[in-house]
């Protein structure tokens, strides 16, 4: 998920988006440099407390800690804002299946807004997740996660005709991930 900050020329704007407990986030700061600029995005208040603590105590972070901002919230809220926009990496752990589809095609939305130009938006689902929910939820959950599905589809189709799409899958992840890299 973090091979795009590498692709990209310092110094770097990158934005992460539901970090949760931080797995990219450590990754994004072992490959950050000095120069490079970090806002972590998470709506969930003891989360975002639990990572900015748990970074603080690892040492290997504390110079690179000055050039990270978190914010507590939407993310929504904060790419209308502009904050530190426009983004050369943007690092999306977002869980699109629990959201409406409109609620997706908004994020995904903001996101090409936010990047810079060559800039690379990355984001994972876990393989074949989608298609599991699909066929095992209720009818009216069906119509939602089959929106949700179009609508992440759309902008796969969107990145390959105006970018790049590239697709990896990760099978060491259990359950195994499938992470996308789009650039418009």
């Amino acid at each position: 998920m973090t091979a795009p900050i590498r692709e990209a020329s310092p110094p770097r704007k990158i934005l992460e988006v539901g970090p949760g407990t931080g797995p990219f986030t450590r990754e994004i700061l072992s490959v950050m440099r000095r120069e490079d600029e970090l806002v972590v995005s998470e709506i969930n208040a003891k989360l975002l407390s639990q990572l900015q603590k748990s970074l603080q105590k690892d040492e290997r972070f504390s110079l690179k800690l000055a050039n990270v901002k978190f914010v507590e919230g939407p993310v929504q809220d904060l790419l209308r804002s502009g904050e530190r926009g426009p983004y050369d990496v943007i690092i999306c752990s977002l869980p699109f299946l629990n959201f409406t589809p409109e609620m997706t095609d908004e994020i995904m939305t903001l996101f090409h807004q936010s990047l810079a130009p060559e800039g690379t938006l990355a984001f994972f689902e876990y393989a074949g997740l989608r298609e599991w929910a699909v066929t095992f939820t209720l009818p009216n959950n069906k119509k939602r996660v089959k929106g949700v599905e179009d609508v992440i589809s759309s902008w796969k189709n969107r990145a390959a005709k105006e970018g790049s799409l590239r697709k990896e899958l990760t099978l060491a992840n259990f359950p195994p991930a499938n992470s996308y890299f789009l650039k418009f």
